[in-house]
């Protein structure tokens, strides 16, 4: 290998690091969660609830699948970056696991790793959530 051709390399190599240097400083942006108040949670989610009971004539939650409507949400607002496979942030995990009634902290990671494909897979369930998003938002405008 020639002078030049090791030269081009080390060019390379520093442009590399200031591509990565952006997409790490971009990273951190999209990852600032858009609510920080974990004391909010239990009310999103007594509101969750009767936004469902509202749309479903009253019926009450459905297991898993509509917790995971809820996680979603949840896990956008206080902890994003958890979708793209970070950590959940520290104490959301027992939250959500004290509104779900749940005592393994745990279940809500496995959890998370179904959020994404669901949202990928089934119409159904990104209906449902965009609906009771918008209905959080109308609902809790001062919260986000």
């Amino acid at each position: 290998m020639g002078i030049t051709a090791m030269l081009e390399r080390t060019y390379e190599m520093a442009r590399n690091r200031k591509s990565i240097s952006e997409l790490t400083c971009r990273n951190k942006t999209l990852a600032e969660p858009v609510l920080t108040d974990m004391s909010k949670i239990p009310e999103l989610w007594k509101l969750f609830q009767e936004i469902l009971a509202e749309r479903g004539n009253g019926e009450k939650i459905k297991g898993t699948y509509d917790r995971d409507k809820f996680l979603l949400i949840v896990v956008l607002l206080y902890s994003p970056a958890t979708l793209s496979g970070e950590k959940m942030g520290k104490g959301l995990r027992d939250v959500l696991a004290e509104c779900f009634g749940l005592n393994a902290p745990s279940a809500i990671s496995d959890n998370v790793r179904d959020v994404i494909f669901l949202w990928e897979n089934y119409s159904s369930f990104r209906d449902d959530v965009k609906y009771i998003w918008s209905e959080i938002k109308k609902r809790q405008v001062s919260a986000f």
